[in-house]
């Protein structure tokens, strides 16, 4: 029984500290972000922060003496879901294979991920590891965002028409071949 009281007093305190109160973690990281100028929202327990036209989230879990901040970004595109599968599989193992981060990507049928994960144990390490990992997430991002695209403009049909040796062959129409025909012997 003295164990069971103990254990109850000790999250009672560990609730004081940084890394047992989730809400001072998603507090200190609001601040940091509204001090970088960036938008920020607290929505369902997650950190909703937009850069550069983008909107991204971070999640906090605490464990016994470290807490956890995952960094994710799901991009849903109509364009992005005409890709076959081996180009959007293609897109994520190369972005993961790579970039020499922590940054991971997950390509679905529908949308792909970009997400991160670090532990830290106080609010320092905190926003320097975030930091740091946001600038992997972007950057990987930006390298899947560019395959994304290079593999779109691959599948338009190209819009000009060819002039020269690759083009077709002028054929005129019957009615175009007889007017001709009637000029000529005029």
């Amino acid at each position: 029984m003295k164990i069971g009281r103990l254990s109850r007093a000790t999250n009672f305190w560990r609730s004081f500290s940084f890394v047992g109160n989730t809400s001072k973690m998603r507090k200190a990281l609001i601040a940091y972000l509204q001090d970088e100028g960036l938008k920020c929202d607290l929505s369902d327990g997650n950190v909703l922060f937009e850069y550069n036209d983008s909107l991204f989230v971070a999640a906090f879990a605490s464990e016994e003496d470290y807490a956890e901040c995952t960094i994710l970004y799901r991009c849903t595109d109509e364009d992005y879901e005409k890709l076959d599968l081996a180009d959007k599989t293609f897109m994520a193992d190369k972005v993961n294979t790579d970039m020499e981060n922590h940054a991971t990507v997950l390509a679905y049928n529908d949308s792909f991920r970009v997400s991160t994960s670090f532990y830290f144990t106080d609010r320092t390490m905190m926003i320097n590891l975030f930091s740091q990992h946001f600038e992997e997430l972007t950057d990987s991002l930006s390298e899947a965002l560019d395959i994304v695209g290079s593999k779109l403009d691959d599948q338009r049909p190209s819009q000009s028409r060819s002039i020269g040796f690759g083009a077709d062959a002028y054929k005129p129409s019957a009615s175009e071949s007889a007017d001709g025909q009637a000029v000529a012997k005029a």
